[in-house]
């Protein structure tokens, strides 16, 4: 077998290739950090920004005044940036939401001097979403929160933006995920601290950040996300490996470790009321505490567990359970499902906090 380099932009070098001769391209993706490599017209800086008006979700933690920022959920639209297209119909998609969509909401949320995702999640836990995979009852809770404020704006189009908001019941997952990264900022790089604080995956490994071993990622090769497929004819080779970033809801104590809140995703999936009790019972023995605010009330109104500790992870051999869509390997959404959080990311980070207790790093 030969390989060849190529070197230079990947649009333009990509366009040389035959069609159909390659099967996967990386390049250096910019995502939220807004990375400036210093050439013109670079594409480093992408249309989506911190610091554009409307163009994402910012949340602020009131107690610890961190920030966390996603982007807005992109809908339902079977061909989007985050299941890997591209093209001018998504990138009008894309200008769009940053140039009407993103403003209109920006100036709504504004006007409604915010809106604490805390108290809304209390009143629809108990309303059978998980808050990772399935958040029907909480993304259509805080759209009709945002509606009454929304019908007041002076946006031009208005209407347009009310009907791209009321169809899309996954909305509240961005916002969760921002929610979750200012809360989680807080208890980022704390001494000698075991606690999970980042987990995602690229599609071909996974990895995880703990709390008292600063920024470094502790990876291992990405789990499968087994469970449901939308072709019938598709196995887990058409599929890729863990992808994404947001299993930070899971990091925040949502997703699999609440499966239990949310025993229709499990279902849906190719589990029963029982399987989604286990992974939710499973979670408590390895996290530190319990999201009280958020209580279930067919669990006996305990709340999610929260806060993942690599010692008993690695003390109890039980490994929580997450959620997930996974990715076609020539892109968009190939099912949904679970798997296991990656035992050997646990053993490197107590390894590496070991070591920096010791003083040896």
């Amino acid at each position: 077998m030969k390989y060849k380099i190529h070197t230079g932009d990947a649009i333009t070098v990509l366009k040389t290739m035959p069609d159909e001769s390659v099967q996967t391209c990386i390049t250096s993706p910019p995502y939220w950090g807004l990375r400036d490599y210093g050439v013109p017209g670079q594409l480093g800086l992408e249309i989506f920004t911190q610091n554009t008006p409307g163009a994402g979700t910012t949340f602020i933690d009131m107690n610890g005044g961190n920030r966390g920022y996603s982007s807005i959920h992109p809908g339902h639209a079977p061909k989007t940036l985050r299941w890997g297209y591209y093209n001018d119909e998504v990138e009008r998609q894309l200008c769009w939401y940053r140039d009407v969509y993103g403003p209109a909401l920006g100036a709504t949320v504004r006007g409604m001097k915010g809106i604490n995702i805390r108290s809304l999640m209390s009143r629809t836990t108990g309303m059978g979403d998980e808050h990772h995979n399935r958040q029907p009852a909480t993304s259509l809770a805080m759209i009709c929160d945002i509606i009454p404020f929304l019908l007041d704006s002076n946006s031009p189009e208005r209407d347009q933006v009310i009907r791209e908001l009321v169809v899309n019941d996954k909305f509240f997952l961005h916002v969760l995920m921002a929610g979750a990264i200012s809360v989680i900022e807080g208890v980022k790089n704390i001494p000698k601290s075991t606690i999970l604080v980042a987990y995602g995956g690229n599609g071909y490994e996974t990895g995880m950040q703990f709390s008292g071993t600063g920024n470094k990622w502790f990876t291992a090769p990405a789990p499968m996300i087994l469970g449901q497929v939308l072709n019938p004819l598709w196995t887990e080779k058409d599929m890729v490996g863990q992808m994404g970033d947001s299993y930070i809801t899971e990091v925040y104590g949502f997703g699999g470790l609440s499966s239990v809140s949310g025993p229709a995703y499990v279902r849906l999936t190719g589990g029963d009321f029982s399987e989604a009790k286990r992974r939710t019972d499973d979670a408590r023995k390895v996290c530190i505490g319990e999201h009280t605010w958020a209580s279930i009330p067919w669990d006996n109104f305990r709340g999610a567990p929260v806060g993942v500790d690599m010692r008993r992870v690695i003390e109890s051999n039980i490994l929580p359970t997450s959620h997930g869509g996974s990715v076609h390997i020539d892109g968009g959404q190939a099912g949904a499902g679970s798997s296991i959080f990656p035992l050997d990311c646990f053993k490197q980070g107590l390894r590496e906090l070991h070591q920096i207790v010791k003083g040896r790093k």
